[in-house]
């Protein structure tokens, strides 16, 4: 700030500190004043820059300590890297992240600089190192916080919809499990929450969600997963009001294999499963068997789980594709040749006594209707063959061969897009046992074990079938060290996060997978809807498809560097 005799020079840094783990940041601001005359500007401005760094410096030494909570320190560029900058508000400066889905850079390799306390700079809400955009690229329009007082009736959240910007929210990444510092934050899902003292009602939380639809609809595409936690969901039916304000074509009908119930008071909203808590649930796309899976997932926490386990955890499908395609070739290209068969069996009523979620459905269940004629013509709108089988022809049988990849619809990246994983007489047992690896709980291990029995003498000696059998296109068994590899990849790209009451996920069905972790909590109460249907491209069916991919895209699904033409090459393989 300058007046004709004096200059005064103030340094603001900001840490947010993720204590104990937990999202919820603790924001702490130190500043640094002084006034100088004009002939001494440029000492004292030298002097409180490196004062200010040694600041930075120690924070970032404290912040490696195991005793120091992980910090992560920001410095107002302002005076630091171009003095003619305009102010920026400390709120933009807590942002820990890249939130840029179109900008170039290693997202994990920002994540590390960041976590090391590394300068950087505030582009239109993003946060970004300085050699990706220089400051010159600030504007006042760009920076400038919008305040608007918070909507308290239906019609003033309708009027004030088009005002509410990311100043109005926080935005974070969920910090790692682990101790590391090569990986500080977890991939997904993106979290947004109320700023400090801000308006958590649902009623602004529509109105976000119906303003920032496009920003939204990037980051599902970037990130697969947005969490929002922290905001005034207490119902389902404040669930439903709250999706629909950012994805109004919701649907209702659900032909997939867990049982669920729609809830009090709602049109689209379900009960989660229908299964014993304790009954763990693979990672998939849901409903990934058909050919019109929903496009996106929603699901809420009404009531949290207060013991171990219980988590929807997620997985980034694109990542185990890759996975898969550069550790085990030979299975990828069996699976790519001879597809994935799925053979789905179900009586007129479910089991009662089974390990076997899908079996607990009985036909009516699945369509809502008792009438053979009604279910012949659902099936045949929704390109389903079926047949009936049985003494009394009174047991549905539906075939279907699909492939076990697809390319995202809009980015055409390549994704693992199947429910082999699901639907294997070995999962059950090797879901329970990793559940225990990672809980410590022993009644997981003695589950297990009984389970393993079952399905040996089941499964195994007796050649019984589960109720959505997967087997290979040709009707060939998938091997249990083949879906042991396939299980293993989607493991090591899996994210746990404990639900909390109100938490509201929102999920890309083409590119982001999700499961249930086993838990004895028998008060979780998750609920979930879904978007309309949409249909498979089934781009990626033979060896030449992904050749040509890969030569137009790059072998890791990037842009390859094919000039002018590309964007042309790549339209006519995408037709």
């Amino acid at each position: 700030k300058q007046t004709q005799n004096h200059q005064t020079i103030t340094i603001t840094i900001t840490i947010a500190t993720n204590a104990n783990k937990k999202h919820t940041n603790a924001i702490r601001t130190y500043t640094m004043k002084g006034t100088s005359s004009r002939r001494s500007h440029s000492r004292m401005s030298t002097m409180i820059t490196m004062i200010a760094t040694t600041m930075l410096l120690l924070v970032s030494i404290l912040s490696s300590s195991s005793s120091f909570p992980r910090t992560h320190a920001f410095v107002a560029p302002s005076l630091l890297l171009r003095p003619m900058v305009p102010k920026v508000s400390t709120s933009q400066l807590t942002l820990p992240y890249q939130i840029c889905p179109e900008c170039d850079i290693d997202q994990e390799a920002l994540a590390r600089s960041i976590g090391r306390g590394i300068i950087g700079n505030v582009v239109d809400s993003h946060y970004l190192p300085q050699e990706v955009h220089p400051l010159a690229t600030i504007t006042e329009a760009t920076i400038a916080p919008t305040i608007i007082p918070s909507p308290t009736t239906p019609q003033q959240v309708q009027d004030t919809q088009q005002h509410f910007t990311l100043d109005d929210v926080q935005i974070s990444l969920l910090p790692s499990d682990s101790s590391s510092d090569a990986a500080p934050f977890k991939s997904q899902p993106l979290v947004v929450s109320p700023k400090m003292n801000g308006n958590d009602s649902l009623e602004f939380l529509q109105a976000f969600l119906a303003s920032q639809r496009s920003w939204l609809d990037r980051q599902m595409l970037h990130y697969g997963a947005v969490l929002f936690r922290g905001f005034d969901i207490q119902t389902s039916s404040d669930m439903e009001a709250a999706i629909q304000s950012y994805q109004p074509n919701l649907n209702n009908q659900y032909r997939g294999t867990s049982p669920r119930d729609v809830q009090t008071d709602t049109k689209f909203i379900f009960s989660a499963a229908e299964a014993p808590s304790y009954f763990p649930i693979a990672q998939h796309i849901e409903m990934s068997f058909l050919p019109s899976p929903p496009k996106q997932l929603f699901f809420s926490a009404l009531q949290a789980p207060k013991t171990a386990g219980g988590e929807t955890a997620l997985a980034d499908f694109r990542k185990v594709y890759q996975d898969i395609k550069s550790s085990s070739p030979r299975l990828f290209e069996k699976l790519l040749t001879k597809k994935l068969k799925y053979t789905r069996t179900h009586s007129r009523r479910g089991a009662r006594w089974t390990h076997d979620v899908a079996a607990m459905q009985g036909w009516p269940d699945v369509f809502g209707t008792s009438d053979k004629a009604e279910v012949e013509k659902m099936a045949e709108d929704e390109k389903l063959s079926m047949r009936w089988e049985g003494r009394n022809k009174d047991r549905f049988v539906s075939e279907y061969v699909s492939d076990a990849f697809q390319l995202h619809p809009q980015s055409k990246q390549p994704v693992w897009f199947n429910h082999a994983q699901v639907f294997h007489p070995t999962s059950f047992p090797a879901e329970l046992l990793a559940a225990f690896r990672r809980t410590k709980q022993w009644r997981l291990l003695w589950h297990a074990l009984r389970v393993t029995a079952f399905s040996v003498v089941w499964y195994g000696l007796l050649r019984r079938k589960m109720a959505l059998h997967v087997t290979f296109g040709d009707g060939s068994d998938i091997s249990p060290w083949e879906m042991q590899t396939i299980r293993r990849a989607i493991h090591r790209n899996m994210v746990f996060n404990r639900w909390q009451k109100g938490d509201l996920l929102m999920i890309d069905n083409f590119s982001t997978s999700h499961g249930r972790q086993p838990t004895y909590d028998k008060g979780r109460k998750v609920v979930v809807a879904w978007s309309d249907p949409i249909e498979k491209a089934n781009m990626l069916s033979t060896a030449d498809d992904v050749a040509q991919y890969e030569h137009f895209m790059g072998s890791d699904g990037d842009e390859g560097n094919d000039g002018e033409n590309h964007d042309t090459m790549r339209r006519n393989i995408f037709q």
